[in-house]
């Protein structure tokens, strides 16, 4: 079975910090989506850069939920999508959340998404407004199955 998360993309990151995403599996058995799936890790994104934490979802109608707090101050937010494909070239993605600066020192910043067609979601971490300081991001992520109740669109 084809993991859920692929190594995440990185642009402007030029420091020698290591990223430390680690997973953490509640079935490893089923398909993505199919059961429920979590991942968990802390990333850095260096002064006036950008990060991206790919999920490959091969199930149409999967909720990806998502939690992520960012050290210090904020951070620009936003979640791309590319169709499924036979490359997995990120660099033309269509703009599902579009951009929005967010203070998730505090509390937690949450959201979800019940995707409706498989492809590459990507959570965009933004820092280009900060020209010294680095963000460490903290975040969690969430994949199940649909409930009938559940509302078809993107809450954040």
């Amino acid at each position: 079975h084809a993991p859920c998360l692929l190594q995440p993309t990185t642009a402007h990151q030029h420091s020698s910090r290591r990223t430390r995403p680690h997973e953490q599996h509640a079935d490893r058995g089923g398909h993505c989506g199919l059961r429920s799936r979590r991942s968990q890790g802390e990333i850095w994104v260096n002064a006036g850069g950008t990060y991206g934490i790919p999920v490959l979802l091969k199930v149409p109608e999967t909720v990806l939920f998502w939690e992520f707090k960012c050290e210090p101050k904020s951070i620009s937010f936003e979640l791309k999508y590319k169709p499924l494909s036979e490359d997995l070239d990120l660099s033309a993605l269509e703009v599902i959340l579009p951009s929005v600066r967010v203070q998730a020192d505090v509390q937690p910043m949450e959201g979800h998404l019940v995707v409706r067609e498989a492809g590459v979601y990507v959570l965009m971490f933004d820092n280009q407004h900060s020209k010294f300081i680095a963000k460490k991001v903290t975040y969690k992520l969430h994949l199940r199955k649909p409930d009938s109740s559940e509302p078809k669109t993107i809450q954040t």
